[in-house]
Order: C-alpha cells, then structure tokens, then sequence
C-alpha cells in the first residue's frame, strides 16, 4: 500500500489498522446483511471505516456522535441515523 503523499509513516499506518480494527469487530460481532449496528464515537476513524463496511455488508447502521458536523460525515458516508448526545439527556433511551 503506497503511502500518500503528504503523510507521516505513523499516518500511514494509521489507515489500514482503522480498517482492520473495524472489520475484525464486525466479524466478531458476526453481523450479516439486515442487521442493524449501532457504532459510538461513529465519526471516528474506526467509526467511519465500520460504517462503510457495515454499508457495504448491507447492514443498517446507526452512529453516535456529539456534533452536527460529525454527525454530517456519518450522514455523507450513508448512516441510517444518527444519534446526538452532547446536551441531550435522554440519548440512550
């Protein structure tokens, strides 16, 4: 894997252990096509790398985020929903 431009060793190496991080969780949790996912921090790096594989398996993914702006990114990477916590009281109910 060529190393972008612009990027230190330790960036690079950062991309594929985000990727192999979140698809070795998805194997594990053994998630299949129609599930649904619920992914916290889900505008992370591991957090957009399992919500674009969760895509790709067809499973319904659902992120938790603390901003509009990270909220926008899971949005753009096709989130079926996203969950705002920050100021929010009754999130996880």
């Amino acid at each position: 894997m060529p190393l972008p431009k612009n990027f230190t060793f330790a960036q690079g190496a950062a991309i594929p252990e985000a990727w192999l991080t979140a698809f070795q969780l998805l194997r594990l949790a053994n998630v299949k096509k129609g599930d649904s996912i619920v992914l916290y921090a889900g505008a992370s790096g591991v957090g957009t790398a399992a919500l674009q594989l969760g895509k790709l398996f067809g499973v319904n993914v659902y992120s938790v985020v603390s901003s509009e702006a990270k909220g926008k990114i899971c949005h753009e990477l096709g989130a079926n929903g996203v969950v705002y916590y920050k100021g929010n009281a009754n999130w996880a109910k």
